[in-house]
């Protein structure tokens, strides 16, 4: 296959990062536009009220901001812990 030589092997290694590029100048270029990953993340906010509604007020009010910041990162643990390159890659995006 055309990855397998040798001086392509670092290549291979971080193509995923490679193919999101265009998508990270494209979140760049147009900050501030509504996107379809805004859905996935508005639930995940709202959610994280949900979950952390119970400890009080403080952290009823935190909790949106604060299960978007565990979530993801839950999950790029995941893929870092069971060597999962891609999937890593496209959760620290």
């Amino acid at each position: 296959m055309f990855l397998e030589y040798s001086g392509f092997a670092p290549f291979k290694k971080w193509w995923a990062s490679i193919c999101l590029i265009p998508f990270a100048l494209y979140f760049i270029l147009t900050h501030g536009h509504y996107s379809l990953i805004d859905n996935a993340d508005l639930i995940i906010h709202e959610a994280g009220h949900f979950f952390f509604g119970f400890f009080g007020s403080f952290i009823h009010a935190a909790g949106g901001t604060l299960m978007q910041i565990i979530f993801p990162l839950f999950i790029a643990l995941y893929f870092f812990r069971a060597g999962y390159r891609t999937g890593l890659q496209v959760f620290i995006f």
